[in-house]
Parts: structure tokens; sequence; C-alpha cells
């Protein structure tokens, strides 16, 4: 059969079994002319492909193939991976919480994330992993050795660690779940908690939130920062990288900034619409605000920035977001096939905003008041330092512990001052919020900016509705 043809049937076969997967009530079948040719074309792989197919394999393979079809964000997630998807909805991490890295030759160990097994063990950042389950580590690629230290739960990992000084020791792990700080801040202290201080030394600081994605504790792990933090002079929150996460917990958390105004709105198929609206309670104070965004802040991340914005209530600074405004819903296949992450709605950002980025558009996401490019090495090197700076700094060094650590706290502010040092738009944010008067200016500028923007969209409104009734 020619190649083309054998194709196009596992095309419609792909077409059928979504077709039967995804109904959301039971229905009389019903024959129709495609449905025949995708019977037709199912005998036929099984009649006549060169290997007996593997049923199951053929119906995960349509599933995804129908669903990765329909735009770049909707995605199937296999059985073998549909548990740990779900795990990071909710903000669990699972495995060792070790983390390491290649230093000349050897394995080293870089740091261990808190709550996990590895924090409740003497580990030390510059351990050397010797043995890694009965293999030399140094022949091993970095990536290897982190997949082993990141099994399923449950799964028993044996390491075999040396220390200058000490004798080779045998370390037991056994992975586990264990929480992930979605907020963090500029650096973890010498007894591994947070600072969000940038500059302290003023009568008031600014306080730096970084915030990784929207997950089920974003708010609850927000609020605890927020309320442990001293009281600010301004507030920069990071969300460069954010890939978003629940639209819920993106909308309240930018409710906790705006008093009152539409954060976003999202519009389903059927034109049916939900809104988000910002409420005084639990508002907090109105201090300076200055968001960072780049070309990875998606979804939840763009509405947060996004309804900041346009309400009047923060300076957006970085680069042009990624313009993914759809709303998403997981949904479970039956047979044990997986989870389909669908995308069932758009949002809109307040005035009928739309952020959606398409082959065509001219403009998308979310556009930073000041533009400021960050070169890639640089990046690089950024992304270096804040991996440093949210693992612990030894072993045995939970938070919840008050026993002091190894490291001193020194050494761990040199990392926060290299972040700062390096990074031109968190320290252009720190400024800005010390010149509360520039901080007003760009504002106002960005508020008449919105306004010529709607009124631009409003005459194109007009122009296409005149069109379409001269025709």
């Amino acid at each position: 059969m020619p190649k083309r043809n054998l194709i196009w049937a596992l095309a419609i076969v792909a077409a059928s079994v979504i077709t039967a997967l995804v109904t959301r009530a039971p229905r009389a079948p019903v024959s129709t002319p495609e449905q025949d040719a995708v019977e037709q074309a199912r005998r036929l792989v099984e009649r006549e492909y060169g290997r007996r197919p593997d049923p199951r394999r053929l119906r995960e393979g349509a599933v995804r193939g129908m669903i990765e079809s329909l735009d770049e964000y909707s995605a199937y997630v296999p059985p073998g991976k549909a548990e740990p998807f779900q795990r990071r909805l909710m903000g669990y991490a699972s495995g060792t919480g070790l983390r390491v890295t290649r230093e000349g030759g050897r394995i080293c160990v870089l740091g261990v994330l808190p709550g996990s097994p590895a924090a409740r063990q003497d580990i030390r950042r510059g351990d050397e992993l010797l043995y890694v389950n009965d293999e030399n580590a140094a022949r091993m690629p970095p990536r290897t050795v982190q997949e082993a230290l990141n099994a399923e739960d449950g799964e028993r990992v044996e390491l075999l660690i040396g220390r200058p000084g000490s004798p080779p020791r045998t370390v037991h792990l056994v992975c586990e779940r264990f929480p992930v700080a979605t907020v963090q801040g500029l650096y973890r202290d010498h007894k591994g908690r947070w600072v969000h201080q940038v500059d302290s030394h003023f009568p008031r600081p600014i306080d730096y939130f970084r915030v990784g994605e929207f997950v089920r504790q974003t708010g609850e792990q927000f609020q605890g920062a927020y309320r442990d933090a001293p009281e600010p002079e301004g507030i920069v929150l990071d969300l460069r990288g954010n890939p978003g996460g629940l639209l819920p917990e993106g909308a309240s958390m930018a409710n906790r900034f705006l008093r009152e105004g539409v954060i976003a709105v999202s519009v389903g198929r059927d034109g049916r619409r939900q809104e988000y609206v910002a409420h005084a309670e639990g508002t907090y104070p109105d201090v300076p605000l200055v968001v960072l965004v780049d070309g990875g802040t998606a979804s939840a991340a763009e509405i947060v920035a996004g309804a900041l914005q346009h309400n009047g209530r923060a300076v957006v600074v970085g680069a042009r977001t990624r313009g993914k405004g759809c709303v998403q819903t997981v949904f479970t296949l039956p047979g044990g096939l997986g989870l389909v992450n669908l995308t069932t709605a758009e949002f809109l950002l307040a005035g009928d905003v739309s952020i959606t980025r398409t082959a065509d558009s001219a403009t998308w996401g979310v556009e930073p008041d000041r533009s400021i490019e960050i070169p890639p090495a640089v990046a690089e090197e950024l992304a270096r330092l804040r991996e440093e700076a949210r693992l612990l700094p030894s072993g045995r060094s939970d938070p919840a512990s008050s026993r002091a650590l190894d490291e001193p706290e020194r050494a761990r502010r040199e990392i926060g001052r290299a972040i700062l040092a390096q990074d031109p738009q968190l320290a252009y944010a720190v400024g800005l919020l010390r010149s509360p008067d520039d901080w007003n200016r760009i504002l106002q500028e960005s508020a008449l900016q919105r306004e010529l923007r709607a009124r631009r969209r409003q005459r194109e409104a007009a122009r296409a509705a005149k069109a379409e009734e001269n025709d």
C-alpha cells in the first residue's frame, strides 16, 4: 500500500477513536460514511500492517494525533505521565529533592529542596556523588543522574557520597512527594528561609516575589510570604518564565492588588462569558508595584500582568509576553488512556482585549510599559544563580528546623547581590520603585496609550460593521 494512503488511514482512525473517547454522555450509535471509512481503515491496519499492531498504542496514538492537531496548547497526557501531571497542578514534586551539577569530571551536590527526603539527610553542597544505584556517577551524564534522583514515589535510590576529610558513606533515599515553593524570594538565607527584601538597608525595603507558576498552593504561599515580609516601599512581582497554570489562582492574585475592575473574561465556544471581577475585601495596601514579564510569561500569568497594567495598578517591565490567551480543562479518558488537557475557552482582558497570538497577529500578549532585553548569556547565568538561590545550602536543613546551617549568611547574601547586579530588568524595577514620581509618570503614559488603542479598536470595529452592512 502507498505510504501516503496509510497515513490518511491512520488519521481517520485517530478521528474515530477520539470521537468515541471524549463523548460526554452515551449516545446511540449512528453509522456515517466517515465512520464506515474509519472502521475499514482500522481493519486495514490490523490485516495488512507488517507487524501485529499493539491495540493500546494504536488508541494512544489516535488520541494524541487528534488532540495535538487542534492547537499548540492542547495536549495528550499518556497514562505513565498522568499522575505526575496532576501532582504538579496540585503543587507537588516527586523524587529525592537532590540537585547536582558537573564540576570537572565529578558529579557534585548543588543543594537540596526543602521538605524533600534529601533535606532530612546529612548531604551538603559540594559533596561528590561517587555511585548512584551501583553505577559510577562520573561516567553518567548529569541528566541521567538527575533522572535517577527524580524517580517516582516509593523508588529507592542508593548513593555513595564522598566528602573531603571523611571516608565515603552510603546514603539510602526513598523518593516521595513533597511540596514545591512556587512563590520565591531573592535567595534563601542560611536557615533556608526565603529573603524577599531586595535592599533592606533602607528604612522601608523593596519586597521581591517571584511566582514560578499558578497551582493550588500558590495563593496560600503568596499570602504567607507577603504577611511575613515587612511593610515595603514598593513591590516587585516577578512573573518571568511563568507558564501559567490555574486560571482562578491567577485571578485571585490579581484581586489581591485591585480594589475594583474587571480582571479577565472567559469566553467559551458558545459565547458564554464568565467575568473575574476584583473586590476591595482583602486587598493589599496600595504601594507602588512593578511586574516583570518576558516571552515565557503565559496564560494565567498574563492575566495577572494584564489586569494590573490595565487597571493602572502596576508598571510592567521586560519583554512582550507569550500570547497564550486560552483556558484549558483537564479531562480523564476512559479505559485508563490518560488525560487530555484541552483548550475549552479564550480569556480576554478588560474591554474584551484579546492577547492570543495567531499566525497573522500584529500584536499579542501583554506589551511592557518599559522594554528591557536580557542577552542570552546573561539569562543563562541568571538561571544558574536562581537555581542555586532556591536550594537549601546543606542537608538536614528544612526551614522548620531551628538549627543553623553550615553555610554562613554572608555567602547566601552574595547570591542575592549577584542576581541583582546581573539582572537589568530587576535593577530597573527597584530603581523605579525608589522614584515614585517616575513610577507615576509611566502609569499615566500607559493609561493614555491604552485609551488611544481603545479608540482605534472602536473605529476599526465601526468600519467593519459598516462594511458588512453595505455588503
